[in-house]
């Protein structure tokens, strides 16, 4: 099978089945692993993932799809960041400087995996708190704002800087 067979249905293509087989092993560390080879925030996700997927998922035709965004968000809640905290690709400094603009969930991935290319990222974020949608535009029920918080914490980990306050125009 391709791998668009296993992402079937996920926006963010994860390899849906590798992460599960990893949870059914109890080896959560490397199902959360394998959500964050391709979206920084698992945790984020477990809690708003629209999931797709469980439409696509074959389980569906046997008895009803299994439960894909609550695996996600099990597995992210025990991760111990064994598989990857410290370990992931850095690149060495690279000199050059980027501003991205925002510091929703788009602006925070493009800072991450730039900041791994080894580039100096700041977000310019004209909220007062990162997160974007994430932060305003979901009750804290839906997504508890500590969540938030240690995924934002992840990016900014890496080196990568919010400055909050600036907002960025274009005129024609």
């Amino acid at each position: 099978p391709s791998q668009s067979e296993y992402s079937a249905g996920c926006p963010a293509h994860i390899d849906i089945p590798r992460y599960i087989r990893f949870a059914k092993e109890g080896d959560l560390d490397a199902a959360a692993a394998v959500v964050r080879e391709k979206a920084p925030f698992p945790k984020a996700l477990g809690y708003i993932c629209n999931h797709l997927c469980e439409t696509k998922c074959k389980r569906g035709e046997i008895n009803g799809p299994l439960s894909i965004r609550n695996i996600k968000r099990y597995a992210s809640e025990h991760d111990t960041g064994r598989y990857w905290k410290g370990k992931g690709k850095q690149l060495p400094d690279s000199g050059k400087k980027i501003a991205v603009v925002g510091a929703g969930p788009a602006g925070l991935t493009a800072a991450y995996y730039l900041r791994k290319q080894g580039h100096d990222v700041t977000a310019l974020e004209a909220m007062p708190e990162p997160g974007g949608m994430m932060a305003c535009g979901l009750p804290s029920h839906r997504l508890p704002r500590e969540v938030i918080a240690e995924e934002v914490g992840t990016v900014t980990g890496t080196g990568a800087k919010i400055r909050h306050g600036p907002r960025v125009t274009h005129r024609l």
